[in-house]
């Protein structure tokens, strides 16, 4: 179409480069290499989303694995040109490491449903903002009420701090927000259960983060950390919040306390938490997403004590965490390595 748009002199000739440029740029996002990696990595994005898809979700039709240094999601909408030329997108999933099988770390991938979570929102993208939209409007406008009384600076300190309340909580189209990124922790932890809420304390393990730090596209660690536990309880997995628990209380002694001032105090607001917690469940429930449960962890257990070689998918991840509670380093690495061995060949019979 931009050969005959050329041909008659419909558009100009830097269009052409414009459009080369654009398919460069998307050409330098998307994978450079399709190693054993990366065949492993897309069947276990293909087994989730076909696990999430039974409730009726519609996700993307192709979402791509692509090594990285942090765990994201990235949409990338693919060059195009023409009046009524249709924009397709392809879901990346950056993941750490490199493309080769040495660099999977089973314990770390329940973060792969945190980051799916992103993909089912986008897709529907009014169902958590409907049902958290007037959780902040209540808080907030109570805080602008509990202003009134001040006078002059003081209340204009009010009406900025509430301002940012809304900027860092507010639902956006693009996900950079507290409410969005806690979604997503909630969809992972409904999904994979305890599996993913050691994940997270690994990373807190790991980072050492500053609990208290505040950004648009991220809350602050104490702020996830809290709404993790208000969901585990509510979830039943209550006993595996003791080490979280105890974090939050061990900051609070920390060299970091001293930021935890009463800004950070608006801004992570007790009540915002809480009603974000209930509305990502809530929207769990009306997307059907699968609940990981009790009875859950039992069918594996079973499934691991038998012998039986483990699935891609939610089967996988619960099952690494089961495994890394019984086993001591050197044996769970063995499983590990087997399991991710035995999964590649059945995915690529090429390579035995």
């Amino acid at each position: 179409m931009l050969q005959q748009d050329l041909q008659h002199g419909l558009v100009a000739q830097d269009v052409v480069g414009w459009l080369s440029s654009s398919i460069a740029g998307m050409l330098d996002h998307l994978p450079h290499s399709f190693g054993k990696r990366f065949y492993f990595d897309f069947w276990m994005i293909d087994a989730l989303s076909e696990e999430w898809s039974q409730g009726g979700i519609q996700m993307s039709p192709m979402i791509v694995p692509k090594p990285s240094k942090h765990w994201a999601h990235m949409s990338l909408p693919l060059a195009s040109y023409g009046r009524e030329a249709t924009t397709h997108v392809i879901d990346l999933i950056l993941m750490p490491g490199d493309d080769r099988l040495e660099e999977i770390d089973l314990l770390a991938y329940p973060f792969l449903c945190h980051e799916l979570g992103h993909n089912i929102l986008f897709k529907r993208d009014m169902v958590f903002p409907q049902r958290f939209a007037s959780v902040l409007e209540q808080v907030t406008n109570g805080m602008l009420r509990q202003s009134l009384p001040d006078k002059g600076a003081a209340r204009s300190r009010a009406r900025d701090t509430v301002a940012m309340v809304r900027q860092l909580w507010s639902p956006t189209a693009n996900h950079y927000n507290w409410a969005h990124e806690i979604a997503m922790d909630m969809i992972a932890l409904w999904t994979v259960g305890p599996a993913y809420l050691a994940t997270f304390q690994d990373t807190l393990d790991n980072e050492a983060p500053n609990p208290y730090q505040v950004g648009q596209s991220h809350p602050p660690y104490e702020v996830r950390t809290n709404a993790l536990i208000d969901a585990s309880v509510r979830l039943g997995w209550e006993d595996e919040t003791q080490g979280l628990t105890e974090r939050v209380t061990n900051w609070r002694r920390s060299d970091w306390r001293h930021e935890r001032d009463n800004r950070y105090v608006a801004y992570a607001n007790p009540d915002l938490v809480r009603g974000c917690v209930t509305a990502a469940l809530s929207t769990c429930e009306i997307l059907s997403l699968p609940q990981c449960s009790t009875g859950t962890l039992t069918a594996i257990r079973d499934k691991l004590s038998q012998g039986e070689t483990t699935d891609f998918g939610s089967e996988l991840l619960i099952a690494a965490w089961l495994q890394c509670q019984q086993m001591d380093t050197d044996d769970f690495n063995a499983w590990e390595r087997r399991v991710i061995s035995e999964l590649t060949h059945a995915v690529i019979p090429e390579i035995r």
